[in-house]
């Protein structure tokens, strides 16, 4: 007997690289620590058509470098990402075996 399990699961990607971090982080100091700012910068920078990161995320880059000293995601979370890029979401399980299916 087989029995098919589908597994989903989501996790949180970086929407923004280590250099595009590091750009927004310089320019919120550099800015006098003004989000609108780096949201505009980034925007011309970038030639985005909306605003660019939300203040959220800008505060949350911020409370991480200040916390770390570092823009660049945890090594946990490079982990997962790789796994969930490779991994389909389907883990067939027959009697006495695992198949995982990867790309």
């Amino acid at each position: 007997m087989r029995t098919f399990i589908a597994v989903h699961f989501s996790l949180k990607m970086s929407k923004y690289s280590v250099s595009e971090r590091i750009s927004i982080v310089t320019v919120y100091y550099l800015s006098n620590n003004s989000p609108s700012a780096v949201q505009r910068k980034f925007a011309t920078e970038y030639k985005l058509k909306t605003t660019g990161p939300s203040v959220i995320t800008i505060k949350n880059m911020i409370e991480k470098f200040e916390r770390t000293g570092s823009v660049d995601v945890s090594t946990l979370q490079r982990c997962l990402q790789n796994f969930d890029l490779r991994l389909r979401h389907v883990i067939a399980i027959d009697d006495k075996h695992i198949e995982h299916v990867v790309n």
